[in-house]
């Protein structure tokens, strides 16, 4: 298997509205998209892009908010994350795509009208009708927020976004204090810096809810994946999709939890390279 960090190229594309979008590109081989969750960015993937250059050129490209990346705007929607997905997908000659977490909604949506051949995701933020997405919690988010009170806004996300993944009777002392020394961390900076993009982002998804027969026309083969101990609703997800997709197929990854793509170990990576050889 390829090492984890290679070195990557980076450039830049025109997305939509012409907005440039940064793009880091590892490896040889057929082009693959690696298309990053909510409240991270391209730096979280490029161990997984590593792993995956080996059979792969992957492009990994940074969403609006991120760094080197165009600013949020309160005109976007979906139709610009799309845009900004189809114009990598034409760039690169690519029709592979792998998504994790907030990315997995954008693209199912996209794959809808895309050229997208083969779509792997992992833990797809999805919402799905008849589902135990988490909902309601933005309001209490945003307040946190406005209070200045970080850690409290990051701990009400974190909570709800991985629900079956906090222990359980933790005080709420105890989990603001672990919040706080995530916030500390390499990763957890970076998460804050982000933290402007959690409302837009999770406010789409919660908006565009649909029943999981409005991605049945996707003809795209469809590579289901979750962890064994990621959150149910990631799993009733996939089953809900299953039940509709022609081309689908689901995957329980063993002793895997929600950020177990950006580990990437190889009993996740593996399964991807060989859907994505088909």
């Amino acid at each position: 298997m390829a090492k984890q960090n290679p070195e990557a190229k980076k450039w830049h594309l025109p997305g939509a509205n012409g907005v440039l979008v940064p793009v880091l590109t590892v490896g040889e081989g057929p082009g693959l998209i690696l298309l990053h969750g909510g409240g991270t960015s391209s730096a979280e993937y490029m161990r997984l892009a590593g792993k995956l250059s080996c059979a792969f050129t992957v492009h990994v490209y940074n969403r609006r908010g991120r760094p080197d990346a165009g600013s949020m705007q309160d005109s976007d929607t979906v139709a610009t994350d799309i845009e900004d997905l189809s114009a990598v997908m034409q760039a690169t000659d690519s029709t592979r795509v792998f998504a994790h977490s907030g990315g997995g909604f954008i693209a199912f949506q996209a794959a809808r009208t895309l050229p997208i051949s083969h779509l792997g995701t992992y833990d797809a933020a999805i919402a799905i009708e008849g589902t135990d997405l988490p909902k309601g919690y933005l309001g209490d988010f945003q307040q946190a927020l406005d209070d200045g009170d970080l850690i409290t806004a990051m701990t009400i996300v974190a909570t709800a976004a991985n629900p079956d993944e906090v222990p359980k009777n933790v005080p709420a002392w105890l989990q603001r204090s672990l919040t706080g020394l995530f916030l500390k961390s390499t990763y957890g900076k970076r998460m804050k810096d982000l933290i402007h993009t959690f409302r837009p982002e999770i406010s789409r998804i919660l908006d565009n809810e649909e029943p999981a027969s409005f991605y049945s026309s996707i003809e795209a083969k469809v590579l289901l994946g979750t962890g064994s101990h990621s959150s149910t609703y990631f799993g009733q997800t996939c089953d809900a999709l299953m039940d509709v997709l022609p081309f689908g197929q689901s995957l329980v990854i063993p002793n895997a939890r929600h950020n177990t793509a950006n580990s990437a170990p190889e009993r996740l990576v593996q399964p991807y390279i060989d859907f994505y050889s088909e």
